[in-house]
């Protein structure tokens, strides 16, 4: 004999599985719906604020490090040029120390206002002191610790006023020479004090200390008569240099006999030299 119990558990346990079901859906957490952030936009801007506050706080953070990089770099920069300052002697002047002193009213007299005394106002001496704090307050140490005051002003480089151009003396010609030619460096070549109608050419030189712009003049004479003269002006001044003049047969006739070279700067004589021209020697006699 079979007993019916199929469908009496059947009937227990279908709706107990409902009752279940039924639970966990009531438990469940609930989908926001999509249409509320759309619904309120406060809300939406509230959360995309939120999304972004912390990145705008990490790059003003950044910023901030970045000034206090740049102050701390100023601060050394400012310390090392106090440094500079008083290693090169420096004086420093502590302004806290310097306390204005106010007018000393005198007796009221005659006419508006009141006078003072300025008299009674002795000069403040502020104190100098070598030492001094930079920006930073950073401590400086003066590689002189006592520099002395310098009554004059040192000057700096570079503020030199130019050199003045001294004037040299005028008239200043010696060691005058005759040569027959005259080197790279315009001083003789050799001195000479005959020559001969055959030569081509005949030189004077001098060792010249004049100013630029002078007139140097050399006169040639034969038997006292001056028979030509040349003359120069130099653009620049001479200092112990050769200058040189020369007669050339070309242009004048050499004349046996005695000669005479006389040099002038401006007008006045500066020396004289003498030679003879002779007649060049034949063979056999």
């Amino acid at each position: 004999m079979k007993i019916p119990l199929k469908r009496p558990i059947l009937a227990i346990l279908i709706p107990a599985t409902i009752l279940i079901v039924s639970a966990c859906n009531f438990f469940a957490p609930q989908n926001q719906p999509l249409d509320l952030l759309d619904a309120n936009p406060a809300a939406t801007e509230v959360a995309a604020l939120r999304a972004t506050a912390t990145v705008e706080t990490d790059r003003q953070m950044a910023t901030l490090e970045a000034i206090n990089t740049a102050v701390r770099a100023v601060d050394v920069q400012s310390t090392r040029i106090a440094a500079t300052l008083l290693a090169r002697g420096t004086a420093f002047i502590d302004t806290s120390l310097i306390t204005p002193l106010a007018p000393t009213a005198l007796a009221a007299g005659s006419g508006d206002g009141t006078t003072f005394d300025s008299s009674a106002n002795s000069a403040i001496a502020p104190l100098v002191t070598p030492g001094g704090g930079a920006q930073g307050n950073a401590a400086l140490t003066p590689s002189n610790p006592n520099p002395a005051v310098l009554t004059t002003p040192t000057p700096l480089p570079g503020a030199e006023p130019p050199p003045t151009q001294v004037a040299l003396s005028t008239g200043a010609l010696t060691q005058i020479t005759l040569t027959r030619a005259v080197g790279a460096n315009d001083c003789p070549t050799s001195a000479e004090t005959v020559f001969t109608t055959a030569d081509a050419e005949i030189y004077v030189t001098a060792v010249a200390q004049v100013s630029a712009g002078s007139q140097i003049v050399s006169r040639w004479l034969f038997g006292g008569t001056e028979i030509v003269s040349y003359d120069w002006i130099p653009d620049f001044n001479i200092d112990g240099a050769c200058i040189w003049f020369y007669m050339p047969a070309s242009a004048v006739e050499y004349s046996v006999g005695s000669w005479t070279v006389e040099l002038s700067v401006d007008g006045v004589t500066a020396g004289s030299a003498s030679f003879t021209i002779e007649a060049p020697m034949t063979e056999g006699g």
